[in-house]
This record gives C-alpha cells, structure tokens and sequence, in this order.
C-alpha cells in the first residue's frame, strides 16, 4: 500500500493491486476494479514513483528472506 492525499487534503492508503487505471490529470483519478473512483492530489509521475518504492521494498524483504532461509 502507498500512501497518497484525497482532495480534502486527508492522507490515505491505497493498495494499488486493486486499480484497474489511472487517468493523469492536475490531479489523479484511481479508478479501481469495482468501478470506484477516487481522485487524489498526486500527479502520475509521484504515484508511479511511490508504487516502483513499494514494490522494491516488497522485493528486497523477499531477497532477505530468501537468503535466511538458505542459511539455515
């Protein structure tokens, strides 16, 4: 999950395993796979760039334990 900003200006957490697209405007709009849309502060370019952050991070606790486990 990432965190982004709603258009209240309220910090939110997205799973962006769930959003079908994106539509970049000025803002952002998720549209999810139920139909829902959700506009947000965030411009593509920051979604797109905390999404790659996330995955990484996903990535290397994945590596870790991998690697822990080999050493047992």
């Amino acid at each position: 999950m990432i965190e982004l900003t709603n258009l209240a200006g309220q910090k939110i957490m997205v799973n962006l395993e769930i959003v079908r697209f994106i539509e970049g405007t000025p803002d952002s709009i998720l549209c999810f796979l139920d139909g829902t849309r959700l506009p947000v502060r965030e411009n593509f370019e920051e979604i797109k760039l905390k999404y790659t952050q996330f995955k990484q991070q996903i990535n290397l606790g994945k590596q870790a334990w991998t690697l822990q486990q080999s050493s047992v």
